[in-house]
């Protein structure tokens, strides 16, 4: 029994043949309104209608484009589901023409009709009307009777041919109301036109990354949002002059406060391993060999680290732990220009 999973060129082939026609017929319109337009400021007019219509060439286009993946894989999964379904259910047997008795032949499948998952269809070898629908369980299936539109009570059909054209009235003795319908049973299908590299590259391809007219306003709108937000940054750096907030590495950090540590009686001043995660962290181990209790020791201590990295970047964090005459603390980096911003304004304002 042929899969109904095809190669994975069949499924491609059949959409960018669907892009290439629908955009085709696209391109031609909005080249026709724009040729019968001669005034430079009503073409402009058009342009920005294309621009702005869902439904134009170019968003078009990108929709297409974007969807092109996601609906390709949609048809190559439910084809492969269809086949899983075909080889888990064997062919129902003993299936006979109710008009003369003759074992009928399987045509084709149905799929997801009325909620079940997989119909079989049979005919009669002799052409007798009806076909049989069957489920998988060698039961028959019934379609539900049709019912009015309108009225909802169930329609009766009458159909005969004439010149190859099937005709059907539907009726309702309920409401009255008729509906025709005309067939042309020798209708010719249009056959599938090869897809060229050409076309595929110009209408299929080369959209992948475009944005539609909105995008690129939403993005204009972005760009002047991150512009004005830059110029107020830096007029607010320029304000509380963040430029002359020094910037130490550790190792200057090191050195500043250890001079300024060993003045206010303090030894052996040094760095833990620091901690480089979102922020720079890094504790401090100092000595204190003076007879200065707990509360005072940290008071001198944290005067000094505070009074010397002021008008830097660093910070004292927490507080500072006192034991037997060592201390323990933890200074901050601060290195984000919004941090700076912050840092320099409470200089600033500290000096009034």
């Amino acid at each position: 029994m042929e899969k109904y999973r095809k190669p994975d060129k069949f499924y491609t082939d059949r959409y960018d043949r669907f892009t290439i026609q629908e955009l085709k017929m696209l391109e031609a319109k909005e080249s026709t309104e724009l040729q019968e337009v001669t005034d430079s400021h009503d073409r402009c007019k058009i342009e920005i209608q294309h621009c702005m219509d869902f439904k134009s060439f170019k968003n078009t286009a990108i929709s297409r484009a974007r969807n092109r993946e996601a609906t390709i894989r949609e048809w190559m999964t439910a084809d492969e589901h269809q086949d899983r379904l075909v080889a888990t259910h064997p062919l129902p047997t003993n299936i006979t023409c109710d008009s003369c008795g003759a074992p009928m032949r399987f045509c084709l499948h149905f799929f997801d009709v009325e909620s079940i998952p997989l119909l079989f269809v049979f005919e009669c070898p002799a052409s007798h009307a009806p076909r049989k629908v069957i489920y998988p369980n060698g039961r028959e299936f019934f379609f539900p009777w049709p019912t009015c539109g309108q009225c909802g009570y169930e329609v009766t059909r009458e159909s005969y041919k004439e010149n190859d054209v099937l005709y059907t009235t539907t009726t309702c003795p309920m409401c009255g109301s008729v509906k025709n319908d005309e067939l042309n049973l020798n209708a010719i299908q249009r056959p599938e036109l090869p897809v060229t590299e050409d076309d595929r590259q110009k209408y299929c391809l080369s959209f992948f990354n475009g944005r539609t007219f909105y995008e690129d306003l939403e993005a204009l709108a972005n760009l002047f949002d991150s512009i004005e937000e830059e110029q107020k940054e830096q007029l607010l750096k320029e304000h509380y002059e963040v430029d002359k907030i020094e910037k130490l590495t550790i190792p200057a950090l090191e050195n500043r406060l250890q001079k300024a540590i060993e003045s206010t009686g303090f030894i052996k001043f040094f760095f833990a391993q620091p901690e480089m995660k979102t922020w720079a962290v890094v504790p401090f181990n100092i000595q204190d060999p003076t007879d200065r209790n707990d509360k005072k020791s940290i008071k001198a201590a944290t005067i000094c680290i505070q009074q010397s990295l002021y008008l830097t970047n660093w910070r004292l964090v927490g507080g500072i732990d006192y034991r037997l005459g060592c201390l323990t603390g933890k200074l901050k980096a601060y290195e984000r220009e919004e941090d700076l911003i912050k840092l320099a304004k409470d200089i600033k304002e500290s000096k009034k």
